[in-house]
Formats: C-alpha cells, sequence, structure tokens
C-alpha cells in the first residue's frame, strides 16, 4: 500500500497532476465506501421476474348493416322502376319491369305519388304507341298496345278515348274495303 501511495505522490508532482488526483481519489473512495458496498449487497441474488402489465383486451366490435328504412327501399326501386321506363320494360319482362315495381312500392305505400305518376306514365306511353300505329295503319299493333294501356289503367280517361279512337280507325279500314271491293267488282 505504501508503494501505491508513493507512486501517487510521484505522479502528483510530474505533469499528470490531474490523473494522479483522480487515482487517489477513486483509492480513497474504494477504502472507506466498498466495505460498506459489500454488507448491503445479499450473498446470494434471486432473478426478478419481469413485471407484465396487462391491457385491457379489446374486442373489435361487429359492425352491423342496418336494414334500409321503408324510405331508402321505396327511392331504391322507384330509381329502377325509372331505368325500366328509359328502357321501355314498362310491363314485360316479368318481374323485370316498370310496372311490377310500381305497384311494389304501392304495396308498401298505398298513396305513394311518385309510384301512383309512374303507372299513369306508363298508360300513357302505351296509349302514344297506340295512336302511333294507329297513323301507320298498324291497327293489330294498335290493339296489342292498347291491351297492354288497359291491363296497367283501365279506367283512364286516355285510355277509353285511345280505345274508341281504335275503333274508328278500324271502323274507317273496313269502310275503305268495302269501297275497294265495289271497284272490283
Amino acid at each position: 500500500l505504501e508503494d501505491l501511495v508513493e507512486n501517487d505522490l510521484a505522479l502528483l508532482l510530474t505533469e499528470r497532476f490531474d490523473l494522479a488526483l483522480f487515482f487517489v481519489l477513486g483509492f480513497i473512495g474504494f477504502i472507506v465506501i466498498g466495505p460498506t458496498l459489500k454488507e448491503s449487497t445479499p450473498k446470494e441474488s434471486t432473478p426478478s421476474k419481469p413485471v407484465v402489465l396487462k391491457t385491457p383486451e379489446v374486442k373489435p366490435k361487429k359492425i352491423v348493416p342496418t336494414e334500409p328504412t321503408k324510405e331508402e327501399k321505396i327511392a331504391k326501386i322507384l330509381k329502377q322502376a325509372e331505368e325500366d321506363i328509359a328502357a321501355l320494360r314498362l310491363t314485360t319482362p316479368a318481374d323485370n319491369n316498370a310496372y311490377d315495381k310500381y305497384r311494389k312500392i304501392l304495396a308498401m305505400d298505398e298513396n305513394n305519388a311518385d309510384a301512383l305518376r309512374g303507372i299513369e306514365l306508363i298508360s300513357d306511353k302505351y296509349t302514344q304507341f297506340v295512336y302511333d300505329n294507329i297513323d301507320a295503319r298498324h291497327l293489330k299493333q294498335a290493339q296489342y298496345y292498347l291491351t297492354r294501356a288497359e291491363q296497367v289503367s283501365p279506367t283512364a280517361p286516355k285510355v277509353l278515348v285511345a280505345r274508341k279512337a281504335l275503333e274508328n280507325a278500324i271502323e274507317e279500314d273496313k269502310s275503305m274495303l268495302g269501297k275497294i271491293k265495289k271497284w272490283f267488282d
């Protein structure tokens, strides 16, 4: 121990004063503090268990689609019916036409103004087809469209007037045929 102190003092006197001071202070600290540290340290150390923090388990919420409201259903069917009218699927094909869709809406809401107007529009379109075919003298085709109009809206005034117009056209054709026959007799 004396040799160490002498060497330390020699270092103090040399140019490395700072290093010597550090060494001496460290040595003194080891002698003074060291024994107290050994006594406070347990002889057998047991490994500590890692601390595990439990976080509450969060389950994702299931997103359950809500049932569309009656109004949403009607709006969807109305849009489909309008597409059917634009494509002239007025009463055919079965189960994929404007008329059936409007009837479905009326089953949900018997006074639905849009559905009632839609049925009237179908009737009007068929009535127009009747007049177009009368003008072209395609009376059998006019009769076909009149039948469709009557199925959709049997008491509509426009349909009743179209029926009378077709009956008049048929009478005119019969009269004209009678005149032509007389020419060849």
